[in-house]
Formats: structure tokens, C-alpha cells, sequence
């Protein structure tokens, strides 16, 4: 393998994830992007983008990670020690969690392209929490 291997792979694997990566207008001040990832139920991975002001903007999950796990059994107040790690990922990836469970970041617009990754990166690390598919019939076998 060689330096050009290495660029050609990449080169196409950012193509890809490009291509596969939709987003579109909810209204004039929100957008929907679909990434081209999913979580371990095979749910596709989506982000809000939101508009907050001139060249400010929100991206979030809108609470849709924990609200998922949750609702498939996976308990974030039992035992404390999941909460602090869930802690520890979105202090790691510079994200914020608000009442209603939304993982965030407010960025400026040269900053949104982070946010996304950011975000995106704190959801795929906090979906690591829940079972692998074909482990869901036993919750006793979730990562905890």
C-alpha cells in the first residue's frame, strides 16, 4: 500500500458518505440532516439543524438517542456509573444535554461542519450502549 492507495480510499469513502448524506428544509429556519449512519436498531441517524440567529446555528437529535434507548429498556438513572459515562462522552465531544434529553451544540456557521460531527459522534458513542441486535430479547446482556 501506498500514499496514492491511501488518498484513493479515502477520497472514496468521503464520496460515499457525501452521497449517501441528505438534508432537507423542514421550514425556512430548520433542516433535516439524514447522515448516511445508523444506531443499533437500524434507525437511521438524523440531526436538526437550526437557525438561531445571524450565523448562529443549533444541531441536535432532537432527544431522539436517549428517548430510543430508553423507551427499549436501557435505563440511564440505574446504575449511576452509566450516567457519568454518559457524562464523560458529551464533555469529551464539547456537547450539551438539556431537560428534555437533547444532545446539542451552538455553533457560529463556520463551526457547523464540527457541530455535526460533534453531535453525531456523541450519539454513535451513546448508542454503543445499547444491545446488539441479537441481544435485544435479553436486557440482561446489555453493555452496562
Amino acid at each position: 500500500m501506498n500514499t496514492q492507495d491511501i488518498t484513493h480510499f479515502t477520497d472514496q469513502w468521503l464520496n460515499d458518505v457525501k452521497q449517501a448524506t441528505k438534508a432537507h428544509f423542514i421550514n425556512e429556519t430548520n433542516v433535516c440532516l439524514a447522515t448516511p449512519f445508523t444506531d443499533p436498531f437500524d434507525d437511521q441517524i438524523t440531526l436538526l439543524i437550526t437557525a438561531l440567529g445571524e450565523d448562529y446555528y443549533r444541531v441536535s437529535d432532537q432527544g431522539y438517542t436517549l428517548w430510543n434507548l430508553t423507551t427499549r429498556g436501557i435505563s440511564f438513572n440505574e446504575p449511576k456509573a452509566l450516567d457519568l459515562r454518559i457524562e464523560k462522552i458529551i464533555r469529551q465531544n464539547h456537547v450539551l444535554l438539556d431537560d428534555n434529553d437533547d444532545l446539542y451544540v451552538d455553533v457560529s456557521e463556520d463551526k457547523v461542519a464540527q457541530g455535526i460531527n460533534d453531535v453525531l459522534n456523541s450519539v454513535m458513542q451513546i448508542n454503543g450502549f445499547a444491545c446488539s441486535p441479537q441481544e435485544t430479547h435479553n436486557k440482561n446482556s446489555c453493555i452496562r
